[in-house]
């Protein structure tokens, strides 16, 4: 099985309000509700307070604020009508048993590099990973669009952390394990104190 783990570049900073509160509007969420979720994407302010000293007040870019419990709904609806199945800042799986496969899963990447033009989310090709779980002779290369359009060869890793789990090419939780036993440890010393 190969997995193919995404990263959107800036995500929440690159959604357009516009297009988010069509989608929203998509999902039957009108009145009092959208006109709240409206409120809560327009009109803001931010500034920096560094040792004290704070910069002045500008108007938020981000498109959907972070902090809330709204944002990563906002997010999920944004992204749920991709070709992908699992949205976070994401994965793609496929069963690999030989070419056809291999050319579906590149289909399939290809096909969220199309979505992701069209709804104004990049990827951070750099940060974006493909692990190969299973026979190690199967030869597996997937490439992603660049922001300036051309292809890059997704970089593949042994190791890969998603949604706080280590998963490994080997499907061996021992760096999971690993970093469980040196947080606890961590804690245990805090306790002591």
């Amino acid at each position: 099985m190969d997995t193919i783990y995404f990263d959107f570049a800036k995500a929440y900073d690159t959604v357009p309000n516009k297009r988010l509160l069509a989608k929203v509007h998509s999902y039957g969420i009108i009145g009092n509700i959208l006109s709240g979720i409206k409120s809560f994407l327009n009109g803001r302010e931010q500034r920096v307070v560094v040792n004290g000293q704070k910069s002045s007040w500008t108007d938020v870019i981000s498109e959907v604020p972070q902090g809330s419990i709204l944002d990563p709904i906002l997010f999920i609806i944004y992204t749920n009508d991709s070709v992908c199945q699992l949205f976070a800042d994401d994965t793609n799986c496929r069963v690999i048993s030989g070419a056809q496969d291999q050319e579906a899963l590149q289909c399939d990447i290809n096909n969220l590099c199309k979505w992701s033009d069209k709804w104004s989310l990049r990827f951070n090709t750099k940060k974006c990973k493909m692990i190969h779980y299973g026979d190690k002779s199967v030869d597996t290369n997937y490439t992603i669009k660049n922001i300036d359009g051309t292809n890059t060869e997704l970089e593949t890793a042994n190791t890969e952390t998603y949604l706080s789990i280590y998963f490994t090419s080997s499907l061996k939780f021992d760096e999971h394990i690993n970093k469980a036993n040196s947080i606890t440890r961590l804690i245990e010393k805090f306790q002591l104190h």
